[in-house]
């Protein structure tokens, strides 16, 4: 199933305003400060991902035939196990792909904690690694690279290339 980002946005964030965009309050309020802004285009870009898998397992250098599973994934909490929302897990035969996607002007060092707290809460089969992604639109606070925190660090511009 196929979704309209622009439907999508519309039913989310511009019909529940409708009557104050007649009204004029918006007009001179920029996009970033309207409330939340950030949540919806998060939202949206997840979403954006999601519809072009394709191009994050090239980014990934998998093989189309090698994935198992690929798509959100929301581990509940039990008595034995953390609960824990990952927004993109890809899983191969030996390996699991724990994707954060973030879309943010600053994209700060939290997001490893993040990361970290849900690799720490998965439970995952027998004999299979798990390798880090962020996939983000945003700039990154430099320590995320230098740190090495994540295996792949890939930006929107080199996943959406027209």
């Amino acid at each position: 199933m196929r979704i309209d980002n622009y439907l999508r946005f519309y039913l989310k964030y511009v019909e529940p305003h409708r009557a104050q965009i007649i009204k004029g309050r918006f007009k001179s309020t920029a996009l970033e400060q309207l409330d939340q802004w950030d949540t919806i285009m998060g939202l949206q870009f997840e979403n954006l991902v999601m519809e072009n898998l394709g191009a994050v397992f090239e980014q990934l250098r998998i093989p189309h035939h090698a994935v198992l599973y690929a798509g959100p994934y929301r581990q509940s909490k039990t008595l034995r196990q953390q609960g824990c929302q990952i927004d993109l897990l890809i899983q191969t035969k030996r390996s699991v792909y724990l994707c954060e996607i973030k879309f943010k002007s600053q994209i700060s060092t939290s997001v490893i904690q993040e990361v970290d707290r849900k690799i720490g809460a998965i439970k995952l089969p027998k004999n299979q690694s798990i390798r880090t992604v962020l996939i983000y639109d945003g700039q990154l606070t430099p320590s995320i690279e230098e740190d090495q925190a994540f295996d792949f660090l890939i930006p929107a511009s080199e996943l959406f290339v027209i």
